[in-house]
């Protein structure tokens, strides 16, 4: 802690009778070269066993700082986090794993799950909820082989099979009940993660779907093994009611070479009376995977909150029907950070393409139809609304949205417009909460929207948007969360349909790096009604229209991987199927500057980066650091996260900081410069032979030195000297000059008459000296 100007001479009264020395090496002009050490998430061991609370950072001693870089925190946040919450365990390598404690309801009753199976039992084993993703979520429950992993390592549990989930105790046969439960989890779970482009899948993808080999990897996610093996139970102990474990920011986790496969996996979760709490549990663990944290309250302090009203964040703990991520806008939160954003930013999970329009004018157009088949869509974001036109319509038509029922986090509120004009003619917004009353889960009601709105002829636009619902501050909860799938219901349009287009056929593209275009050929048939125009989805930004006589289109592509891309025709008469085109986008390097943060200590500096977007989907393979003529190329993953680098000498280092990429289409990315300064305080300034004053006015006594030893490794900016009125040989008071020149060796100071002594402090970049040794005393007059 920096050391303030008043309480100096006051500690300098107290040690009247001490000189104080401190010998510092003089700092020579930077020549070396740095040495560096990896700041990743590498495990290698930083202590010797789990541990938790102050006894992890006791553990950790001079390693925190790379524990906390090694789960991507600050040394504050980390230690915040192992401090404040009881369920985080510090393991080995420095890695924070949670171990949730279980959601248990009250009171007894048939434990079922919420909703009848969806599926023939024969395809309990085959779920995906998004097939074809780079991203992959396995809810594994027939069991599963554990070894070499960190639970097995730090844990000491043994590498073995470990058994299936199993409600009747009967491992070897599901029965028709665990089949219903299963499924129950699958659509729970996927729908929690609806509005991202990952696949949720019971069906066993093999491990190179969940883990990541390489940097240059895009295939990788989570294992949550469902299974109370009681050989498991060191991880997580269901007699101690543990629910669930996960480690912290592992979804994107690189492995490193040497590693088993599933270091950091599998997830577990422990068996539930009833699904929507086994997929509650799940999708917390999850969310722990992609880097969240939970959501307490400071007020009463707790670790979990259970919620307020129908909500319940999906980070705390609780029974309520309305589980949302958040962003910590409820009263006395215990963690701010914005859910949604982590997960895609740093949990590597990314968003679907939006499927709708933001605005009225950029409205999918639907044209004219007694009947519409029914539209499946998703609002990804608080600030994703979907628009929808239709007709022109002979009367008004009606628009009904429905989520997906228990487990939906959306909210959903419909407006109605009217000829393009911007003011809604009818709103419909139900207020939503729960209905039940225990034990089994809640049933959320007032979720969905339904509305006829206006009346006559016309064009008429539907806008729907995930709410919120009363005020976040007491029972309600805010917009934020409000996310996930919808299918919307469109009748009473026209009295007859017509028959659509046909589809575009010759869909292609042609882009240099993210400027496209997309052409295509006019359908052979455009029905009985003239084509009015053409919609492109699959695009980063959402969908496009274009005029019936286009037959190309400027867009925006992302590259580095196939994409989707779909061309329907537009007319009165309805859309028609789409002319499909996927294909491989070249890759090109981002043109956005790295983010860089330095943090300095004595002659080390740790220095955490982040890429920048990356929009152009070019492979990280590491990063450059050059400083004056001298560079280094340190590779991922060991360098994924950051540096400690080490100077042997003094002084202010400028460093570029570059990311390394390969793309399809070559290039160099642009780096960022950073400068900072290496040094300590100086070392005290050596006291001179002091003066009297001569006879007259002003009264003065004048204090000599010479400069410190050491300057620290930077340059001197200011002296003060302190003066110390001195009587029958006992100070009776203090006066501090005015900060002086760095060249100064001099001060005649202005007093009262009497006798002094003097003591001189030096300061630099970094702060005070200890202040100098007394001078003798001498007298102002």
């Amino acid at each position: 802690m920096k050391r303030s100007l008043l309480a100096a001479p006051l500690a300098l009264v107290i040690g009247l009778g001490t000189v104080l020395a401190t010998t510092y090496a003089e700092a020579a002009p930077q020549t070396d070269r740095p040495t560096f050490a990896a700041a990743a998430k590498e495990p290698s061991q930083l202590m010797k066993r789990k541990s938790s609370g102050r006894a992890a950072l006791r553990a950790l001693g001079d390693n925190v700082d790379e524990a906390a870089a090694a789960n991507g925190l600050s040394t504050a946040e980390f230690t915040a986090l192992v401090l404040d919450d009881p369920s985080v365990r510090v393991y080995p390598t420095g890695r924070i794993a949670f171990a949730d404690q279980a959601v248990i309801r009250p009171g007894g009753g048939p434990k079922k799950s919420a909703a009848a199976p969806q599926f023939p039992e024969s395809q309990t084993f085959t779920l995906n909820s998004r097939p074809g993703a780079k991203r992959t979520i396995f809810l594994d429950f027939d069991g599963a082989f554990v070894g070499n992993s960190g639970w097995n390592e730090a844990d000491d549990i043994p590498s073995k099979a470990y058994a299936a989930f199993s409600i009747d105790g009967n491992f070897g046969a599901f029965s028709a009940a665990e089949h219903e439960y299963i499924q129950e989890v699958w659509r729970l779970v996927s729908e929690t993660y609806a509005t991202f482009n990952v696949n949720v899948t019971t069906q066993d993808p093999g491990t190179a779907a969940y883990n990541r080999s390489t940097p240059s990897d895009t295939t990788y996610g989570d294992h949550i093994l469902f299974s109370d093996d009681p050989d498991s139970f060191p991880v997580c102990d269901p007699d101690d009611g543990c629910g669930g474990v996960a480690w912290l920011d592992t979804f994107d986790e690189v492995n490193y070479p040497g590693d088993g496969d599933d270091y950091y996996e599998p997830s577990w979760v422990r068996k539930y009376d009833y699904a929507f709490d086994a997929a509650m549990a799940a999708s917390h663990e999850i969310g722990h995977t992609l880097g969240l944290s939970h959501d307490g309250r400071t007020s009463p302090k707790e670790e979990y909150y259970e919620g307020q009203g129908a909500w319940t964040p999906m980070m705390g703990a609780g029974f309520n029907a309305i589980h949302q991520f958040s962003n910590g806008d409820y009263k006395n939160a215990s963690n701010r950070e914005d859910d949604l954003n982590v997960i895609v930013n740093a949990g590597g999970l990314p968003r679907l393409p939006d499927e709708a329009g933001n605005t009225l004018a950029t409205a999918n157009s639907l044209g004219a139809r007694s009947t519409y088949d029914p539209i499946k869509a998703n609002i990804s974001t608080r600030a994703d609304v979907d628009y929808y036109k239709v007709g022109p319509c002979t009367s008004a038509p009606t628009f009904s949205a429905t989520g997906s029922g228990m487990g939906s986090a959306l909210d959903i509120r419909l407006d109605v417009f009217k000829n393009g004009s911007s003011t809604a003619i009818g709103t419909n917004n139900p207020t939503s909460g729960q209905t039940g009353s225990g034990p089994e889960p809640y049933t959320p009601v007032g979720m969905n929207a339904s509305i006829t709105a206006g009346s006559g002829a016309g064009t008429y636009s539907v806008k729907v948007d995930g709410v919120g619902n009363g005020n976040p501050a007491t029972t309600g909860y805010s917009d934020y969360g409000s996310i996930g799938s919808y299918t919307l219901n469109i009748s009473g349009c026209a009295a007859a349909n017509g028959t659509a287009p046909g589809a575009p056929t010759m869909v292609g593209l042609s882009n240099t790096k993210a400027a496209g275009t997309i052409s295509w050929t006019a359908p052979a048939s455009a029905g009985t009604s003239p084509i009015t125009g053409y919609r492109i989805t699959g695009l980063p930004g959402g969908p496009v229209e274009t005029t019936g006589t286009a037959t190309s289109k400027a867009v925006t592509v992302n590259g580095g991987e196939n994409f989707t891309y779909q061309v329907f025709a537009l007319s009165n008469a309805g859309v028609s199927a789409p002319g499909t085109l996927t294909t491989y986008v070249d890759s090109w390097v981002p043109t956005a500057l790295p983010a860089v943060a330095v943090t300095t200590k004595v002659l080390t500096a740790m220095i955490r980066w982040a890429p920048p977007a990356n929009p152009g989907g070019a492979v990280l393979t590491g990063w450059n650091i050059r400083e004056g003529s001298s560079e280094d190329d340190l590779p991922l993953p060991e360098f994924q996260y950051g540096v400690n680098a080490s100077w042997s000498t003094y002084g202010k280092h400028t460093l570029r900081i570059t990311p390394n990429y390969t793309s399809d289409t070559g290039g160099a990315a642009p780096g960022r410069t950073v400068s900072f300064l290496l040094a300590v305080k100086p070392s005290a300034p050596r006291i001179g032979k002091a003066s009297s004053g001569k006879s007259g006015k002003p009264v003065t006594a004048t204090a000599k030195w010479a400069a410190p030893g050491s300057n620290g490794g930077a340059a001197i900016t200011s002296y003060k000297v302190i003066a110390y009125k001195i009587k029958k040989g006992k100070v009776v008071s203090t006066k501090v000059s005015k900060a002086l020149g760095g060249g100064a060796r001099s001060y005649k100071f202005k007093l009262s008459k009497g006798s002094y002594k003097f003591r001189v402090v030096a300061y630099n970049a970094k702060g005070a000296s200890p202040a100098s040794g007394l001078s003798k005393v001498v007298t102002a007059k």
